[in-house]
């Protein structure tokens, strides 16, 4: 597994030192706290959020070649 730390940055590293990681993803997520609930919650959401911008481009290339085509 690759080492992700040379990505974060020193003030994120100094809050999840301080504070635990769960406080500062809370934070991060505007939630209460993170918890396996929230956390489904959050990858969920970004999950359905992200697949419907790519239904949305892989509408509009299907649009542009159809008008290609005709």
């Amino acid at each position: 597994m690759e080492n992700i730390d040379p990505f974060i940055s020193p003030e994120l590293h100094e809050a999840v030192r301080r504070f635990g990681f769960n406080k500062v993803a809370a934070q991060m997520y505007g939630v209460d706290e993170i918890s396996e609930k929230t956390a489904a919650e959050i990858v969920g959401t970004k999950l359905m959020t992200r697949l419907a911008e790519w239904r949305q481009v892989d509408s509009g290339l299907k649009a542009l070649a159809a008008l290609k085509k005709g």
